[in-house]
């Protein structure tokens, strides 16, 4: 590794990616949808990581190894992130198996909103490792359409978000017996969002992209991708 890749301690995203063993297109949506953490820029505008960001990087990694979804550890700090790790390690001792274990079989998913349950996603999704076990058009009765679904997450897309929709995301979540929610958002409060979070829910812009959308499911199971490097 050359100076020119580290001027100064600081390096280039391929370097960081290397180093933290986070992939370079999970580390942009990690930056992207989850501020996961704030590179500065060079004069030429290519970001550029301290082995402060890569320790944290690598840290936040090994608890999504774990299975900690990323919506729920990316904002939380470094002695909180090693007190979780720390935890978790010591799980992994006294319950043999449950830390750390990656299903490799399709993940179920229930989706909700119109653009969510509409054939432009179940098609896209057909060659993807989500399985959509369920699709609601309208939020308002998705409790009611998933009843009889089972599902491993429940993506949900709430354009506005109110208060009343933290309680009503659970309630769906319960539904369709899923083990974690993803909520996609346009406008939101940073109080609304950082309740959501609190509640245990993945938050993340809303996207038209199937291939986004299953690379967020990926990191909330924390699965690799099949494609990344």
């Amino acid at each position: 590794m050359s100076t020119e890749d580290h001027p100064t301690g600081v390096y280039r995203s391929g370097v960081a990616a290397r180093l933290s063993g986070v992939p370079v297109d999970t580390l942009r949506i990690w930056e992207r949808r989850y501020s996961v953490i704030g590179p500065r820029l060079s004069a030429g505008r290519q970001r550029l990581y301290s082995m402060v960001d890569i320790r944290r990087l690598a840290l936040i990694k090994q608890l999504v190894d774990m299975g900690h979804p990323i919506g729920t550890i990316a904002s939380l700090g470094a002695d909180e992130l090693l007190a979780m790790q720390a935890a978790t390690r010591s799980l992994a001792v006294t319950q043999p198996g449950i830390a750390g274990q990656k299903d490799r079989s399709e993940i179920k998913v229930a989706l909700v909103g119109p653009l969510l349950a509409g054939e432009h996603f179940g098609k896209a999704l057909a060659t993807s490792a989500l399985k959509v076990t369920g699709r609601s058009a309208d939020p308002a009765n998705a409790v009611l359409d998933l009843k009889d679904v089972i599902a491993d997450i429940a993506i949900i897309d709430l354009p506005t978000m109110r208060d009343a929709d933290l309680g009503h995301v659970a309630a769906i979540k319960s539904a369709c017996r899923a083990a974690s929610a993803i909520v996609l958002y346009r406008f939101a409060t940073s109080a609304m969002v950082r309740r959501m979070r609190m509640a245990g829910h993945s938050m993340a812009r809303s996207t038209s992209d199937a291939t986004e959308l299953e690379a967020i499911c990926l990191d909330v199971v924390g699965r690799p991708r099949l494609d990344a490097g």
